[in-house]
């Protein structure tokens, strides 16, 4: 598995927890099954990039790359509440 899914799965999973919002929430957003949505999560289906902009516009985060660059849970609570993003 490449780093860079693996930072889209590990920021997804952090997005998830501070929008409090659960899968079955997001797969809706998506319009797609919950069981998609878990696949990608737990690594059974690698995303290709048009799905990661397709979680990027269901997680309402404006860039895409976001999601692939190397985050903290903390990172994103404050991204999310309107701070800066933290450059790598």
């Amino acid at each position: 598995m490449s780093k860079l899914v693996d930072c889209f799965r590990e920021n997804v999973e952090s997005i998830l927890t501070i929008k409090r919002m659960t899968r079955v929430e997001l797969s809706e957003r998506l319009g797609t099954s919950k069981s998609y949505v878990s696949q990608v999560l737990n690594g059974r289906h690698d995303p290709s990039m048009q799905v990661v902009e397709e979680f990027s516009q269901a997680l309402r985060i404006r860039d895409p790359r976001d999601l692939l660059a190397e985050r903290t849970q903390h990172e994103w609570s404050g991204i999310l509440s309107g701070g800066k993003k933290r450059s790598k």
